[in-house]
């Protein structure tokens, strides 16, 4: 997307979507749709990409076409999910990365050369934080979700000031 808000004002009107998460340069709908600013997207995917030395030379060559659409599915269990993966020789783009946010993540092509990204949830993400002794602030800067939602998420609730 060119204009992150202007598409997010798209979905959220013309489709009744309702935001999940909102980063800013990438909105997550509770549908499961998600919407990147391109720029952004293409240098971080790419990058991942590029990495990876198993990936073929002609998807490299074909990145127009693999930057069109992006699916995006979440796992459970992102390593035993991608383990199964490759028993069954499904060609990737790249392996587990953790994007800036925290969140786990590999991307795959399907038979057409369409890009699919699977990734932890992001209430994986704050749990897994959290457990690893994180406060509800410093999970908010790791992985810019609100305060708010995170204190959801971990069964916390602010108590009001009397």
């Amino acid at each position: 997307m060119e204009n992150v808000q202007k598409s997010k004002d798209f979905y959220l009107n013309l489709f009744h979507q309702e935001i999940k998460h909102d980063f800013g340069r990438n909105v997550t709908f509770s549908s499961g749709l998600s919407i990147w600013q391109k720029k952004y997207a293409i240098n971080l995917i790419n990058e991942e990409i590029e990495k990876d030395q198993k990936i073929e030379e002609r998807d490299l060559k074909n990145k127009k076409t693999n930057q069109r659409i992006e699916l995006y599915f979440e796992s459970d269990d992102l390593e035993d999910f991608e383990r199964s993966l490759r028993k069954k020789e499904v060609k990737f783009a790249h392996g587990t990365i953790v994007h800036p946010w925290q969140q786990k993540a590999f991307r795959i092509f399907d038979p057409d050369g369409n890009l699919i990204e699977v990734a932890e949830s992001m209430e994986s993400v704050v749990t897994r934080l959290a457990n690893r002794g994180f406060n509800p602030k410093e999970i908010h800067t790791k992985s810019m979700m609100p305060v708010e939602t995170i204190r959801k998420i971990l069964g916390q609730t602010k108590k009001p000031k009397t």
